[in-house]
């Protein structure tokens, strides 16, 4: 039996995703990606008040050679989330602004695939 988009509840729920709520969607997040760019400078003025291990150091905390120091390891977590805060940030606004009319062609990584199947599980009752 060969049901109409009309008669089926996934079309129709895709439908009304697509024409209501996604253009109210990406009006949001295209004005939350400000948030994110404020964090990555927060970050980096956070950064720069972190003293700088020397390279010397720097090598003996990779090797094991001398403790890791508190600020190294802030360092670094920090530099982490810039990184994670850009990447966030350019691919909502690439996706924003084009990314979102057609998926054809569009193959998903495993950790992408992931990422949707992690989010479902959070939002499902």
């Amino acid at each position: 039996m060969n049901r109409s988009k009309a008669a089926d509840p996934m079309a129709a729920q895709t439908a009304q995703f697509e024409e209501a709520v996604l253009p109210a969607l990406r009006r949001v997040l295209a004005s939350e990606i400000g948030v994110l760019e404020t964090a990555v400078g927060v970050f980096q003025d956070a950064q720069a008040l972190i003293p700088l291990p020397a390279k010397e150091e720097l090598a003996a905390m990779r090797k094991s050679r001398q403790p890791l120091s508190k600020a190294a390891y802030l360092l670094g977590r920090l530099q982490q989330g810039i990184v994670a805060l850009e990447n966030i940030a350019s691919d909502l606004r690439t996706d924003l602004e084009d990314g979102l009319e057609s998926l054809d062609g569009v193959a998903l990584s495993a950790e992408e695939f992931n990422a949707i199947e992690a989010a479902r599980a959070r939002l499902s009752p």
